[in-house]
């Protein structure tokens, strides 16, 4: 954000925006991108995108030093703006560091017309503020990262109480925590036990499928499960590798697993094989006030994001949405 420790965007030349179509992409040159950008996140990456959000569009300065994925779709004949399920933040990824509210401005204002509806969450390195009255809406949103780069000891020592008893529960149970390669019995796992609280559709379990497939076969996945003696899975997690970051993306636990807060089990297990790295542990939100209070329970810092709406949309059709 404005005023924080990120480094500001230096420019020599002005700057030059293009809307491009997916086909007009360099992909390579994108991914270079978002390798080298400070903002880097897995999000941004041609292939996440291109499984999250099929048909994606961008908008790009000419020598790929910024870059902005534009996820869209089509509804009721009028062409929008979506965060795609599975991708928290993306927005303008720059090789300059932090974006200015000028820049994104620029960016935003640079995607055609036809998009009679924007919504997005920028990653944290982009400024925005509301501009035009009602134009462009600007909220904030949270997330949590802890920082592995501590002793253990150290870590643990700021977990809350409850979490601390929770742990002391869990290790009641004869668990043991492992890596495993079957990642969809955990999604199953959560389909059986807590589906209910979710609205994925059918196509997005299968987008997810297909996204956590090529992650492993990239090596940017990690999936730990819980068993117990019988070697029955309880509990599950599945975390996305890439920038320094461990990315906390799904989770699956049944009733025993709830019960013995064997997930808590997990992170803590976690964080102790990784403690003293560079790691960053990214707990991906939450805007839901339970679950932010579990990942701050582990001692994690919470970092804002923004969550930009423009609405072009008839009058008589904004009234519906």
């Amino acid at each position: 954000m404005e005023g924080s420790l990120y480094p500001t965007c230096r420019r020599s030349l002005p700057m030059s925006l293009h809307f491009l179509e997916h086909h007009e992409i360099d992909k390579l040159r994108w991914d270079q991108t978002i390798n080298q950008s400070p903002a880097g996140l897995i999000y941004g990456y041609s292939w996440f995108l291109d499984i999250a959000a099929p048909g994606w569009c961008a908008i790009v300065e000419n020598d790929y030093s910024a870059i902005m994925p534009l996820p869209m779709r089509k509804k009721w004949g009028f062409a929008y703006i979506y965060p795609p399920f599975f991708i928290q933040q993306l927005g303008v990824f720059s090789l300059g560091g932090s974006v200015p509210h000028s820049t994104t401005k620029k960016f935003f204002n640079t995607i055609p017309e036809r998009f009679r509806f924007i919504e997005m969450y920028l990653n944290e390195y982009c400024n925005a503020k509301e501009v035009d009255g009602d134009r462009m809406q600007v909220s904030k949103r949270f997330n949590q990262v802890l920082l592995l780069n501590n002793k253990y000891d150290k870590i643990a020592s700021v977990y809350s109480t409850q979490l601390k008893r929770n742990l002391r529960k869990a290790a009641t149970a004869n668990t043991t925590f492992r890596s495993v390669e079957n990642f969809k019995q955990i999604i199953g796992i959560y389909r059986k036990h807590q589906a209910a609280r979710s609205n994925y559709s059918t196509l997005d379990y299968k987008r997810f499928y297909r996204l956590i497939e090529e992650c492993k076969k990239r090596e940017m996945a990690m999936v730990i499960g819980g068993f117990d003696e019988e070697n029955i899975m309880h509990t599950g997690a599945i975390f996305l590798k890439s920038h320094n970051r461990l990315i906390f993306i799904f989770s699956g636990s049944d009733e025993y697993g709830r019960k013995h807060s064997l997930l808590a089990r997990l992170f803590n297990q976690l964080i102790e094989s990784k403690a003293g790295s560079e790691l960053i542990l990214d707990f991906e939100g939450s805007m839901d006030k339970n679950l932010a209070r579990f990942y701050k329970s582990f001692g994690s810092l919470e970092t804002v994001y923004l969550q930009i709406k423009i609405n072009r949309l008839p009058f008589v059709v904004k009234w519906l949405k």
